[in-house]
């Protein structure tokens, strides 16, 4: 399929996409008292990457733009802090946990190359 819209071009959308399923997978395997907390938090701030890079591309405005961006990037810090939990908890091992780390440290350093592409643009 051709990608027809800017933001599915993006490094940053694609790595995300495959977060996004990654994550989802993953929460299948937690207990079901967590499943609905932490697993619920977790697809939903995974999904919150991708979703605010499309809506940030879909931006006229630069301040918009990196605002969208900024809150892409926030949601990806979440996944760590909530992939940390779920390490304390029992529900992944550390070589889970570090697949998962390293993929979000590489989505939040290209999404802080996207940021500092506005600041540029902006200026």
């Amino acid at each position: 399929m051709d990608k027809k819209f800017g933001f599915e071009k993006l490094d940053v959308y694609q790595q995300g996409l495959e977060f996004v399923n990654l994550c989802f997978n993953l929460t299948k395997e937690f207990d079901n008292k967590i499943q609905f907390s932490l697993g619920d938090q977790l697809r939903r701030a995974s999904l919150s990457i991708v979703t605010n890079i499309a809506e940030g591309v879909g931006r006229k405005h630069e301040k918009e733009k990196k605002q969208f961006f900024q809150t892409s990037l926030a949601s990806c810090f979440e996944c760590v802090a909530i992939l940390t939990i779920c390490t304390n908890q029992k529900q992944i091992n550390e070589e889970k946990f570090n697949d998962f780390y390293e993929r979000c440290y590489s989505i939040s350093k290209m999404l802080s190359k996207l940021i500092k592409s506005v600041n540029k643009f902006n200026n």
